[in-house]
This record gives C-alpha cells, sequence and structure tokens, in this order.
C-alpha cells in the first residue's frame, strides 16, 4: 500500500505530538508508542547493512535508548527521517569498527610472517 502526502504528514504530526507528551509526562510508553511503528523499517535496514539477525536486533535497541535520551535533550521533527538516519550511521559505525579490526589483524598476520621467516 502506498503512502499519499497527507497519511505521511498525518503520521509526522502524530510522531510528533506523542514526542511532545512523551516530554511533558516522562512516560516511556508514549515515546515506545512512536517507535513501534518504525521497527521493522529499522530492523531491515540494520539488517541490510549487517546481515546478521542479533546484531539488526541490537541495533534496533540500541537506537530506541538513544532516542529515549535524545528526545529531551533535542527537538526531533522528523521521527521516521532521525531514526533512519541514526540506524544507518550506526551500522556504518559498526561495519567501520570490524573492517578496521580486520584490517588490523591481516596487517599483524603479514608482520607475524615476516618476523617468522627472517
Amino acid at each position: 500500500m502506498f503512502s499519499t502526502n497527507k497519511q505521511i504528514e498525518f503520521e509526522r504530526q502524530l510522531d510528533l505530538t506523542l514526542i511532545r507528551q512523551f516530554r511533558k509526562t516522562g512516560k516511556l510508553d508514549l515515546l515506545s508508542d512512536a517507535f513501534d511503528k518504525y521497527v521493522p523499517l529499522l530492523y531491515g535496514v540494520a539488517y541490510k547493512f549487517l546481515k546478521n539477525r542479533t546484531a539488526s536486533q541490537s541495533a534496533v535497541v540500541l537506537i530506541f535508548e538513544k532516542l529515549c535520551i535524545e528526545t529531551v535533550k533535542t527537538d526531533i521533527n522528523n521521527l521516521r527521517q532521525w531514526l533512519y538516519v541514526e540506524i544507518k550511521d550506526y551500522c556504518y559505525k559498526i561495519l567501520k569498527d570490524q573492517n578496521a579490526d580486520l584490517s588490523s589483524f591481516k596487517n599483524w598476520q603479514t608482520e607475524r610472517k615476516m618476523i617468522l621467516s627472517n
């Protein structure tokens, strides 16, 4: 089902209302209601990058924790966009760390071979 501009704007306004209510009351269930509808999107993005179910689930949980903190500090005007950027950045960071670990391990193996061959 395709979303129309009116539906998208309605969802955005609903998210803003829930976020404002959360900031006033501190009730986590309000923020959770806004977040829950984006969980499939977030999991899909994370799985696309990480290709691991457990890591993708952990990424979604960590993004929710970050949302809880950032919502109090900053004003989030477009929750869907904010969540998408955050999950993508988190996955890039994880992949970069994994790649750095892999390249440093390869460098260590190369140096080890050079030392052992002498």
